[in-house]
């Protein structure tokens, strides 16, 4: 007599799709929480299958390496800012500081978690990482250039100073809540907000 579920079929309440998508959810989760506490280098594919709960095979369901589930995580971490900034554009596009105070907040709410913040520093020597952060930080670009209306014709002269205000802002943010920067919160985002206003003056004026 077999004890298999049919593919398609709900097992417990939960379908295969479901409960394949929870078993993808405990294992970025569990990564992240790994990441916290020993850095990505410590990282195991059974390590993480170990703290998920969930046994190795079904690792390879989702992910095809180690590298593709760090990416995954933080391409997840990173999301919300884009959402936030969209959000804070329906307002006024034009007026700068709101917009460039909108992403300083979002990717301070972001990095809140240390797990996150921890695997953003250390992005830069994990292949799978240093490609989610590259590509979050080219798609931040794209959208902020879109905010302010910069077409096609001036993009690349716009692309230095956006790319600077952006991958600049992550990185400082990152390293203050890691405590590698003494500022007082209040202070670090009215700098970084002024920074960032300035750069976008001069991408305006371009």
């Amino acid at each position: 007599m077999t004890t298999s579920t049919p593919p398609g079929r709900s097992y417990a309440g939960a379908s295969a799709a479901e409960r394949s998508a929870g078993r993808r959810r405990r294992l970025v989760e569990a990564a992240l929480d790994l990441v916290g506490e020993g850095g990505v280098a410590a990282l195991t594919v059974g390590g993480v299958c170990e703290r998920a709960g969930v046994a190795k095979r079904y690792f390879y369901e989702s992910f095809g390496s180690l590298d593709d589930l760090l990416g995954q995580a933080l391409s997840d971490a990173l999301e919300p800012v884009a959402a936030d900034i969209a959000a804070a554009s329906t307002a006024e596009v034009a007026a700068v500081e709101p917009l460039q105070r909108a992403a300083v907040e979002a990717v301070l709410g972001v990095f809140d978690d240390p797990r996150v913040a921890r695997m953003y520093l250390e992005s830069p020597g994990h292949a799978g990482l240093r490609t989610a952060r590259e590509r979050a930080i080219d798609g931040f670009v794209a959208q902020f250039l879109d905010l302010l209306g910069v077409g096609q014709e001036g993009r690349e002269p716009a692309r230095v100073l956006a790319h600077v205000v952006i991958a600049g802002t992550t990185d400082v943010v990152a390293r203050w809540l890691r405590g590698d920067l003494h500022l007082e919160r209040a202070a670090l985002v009215e700098r970084l907000v002024a920074l960032g206003s300035d750069a976008t003056r001069l991408i305006q004026q371009e």
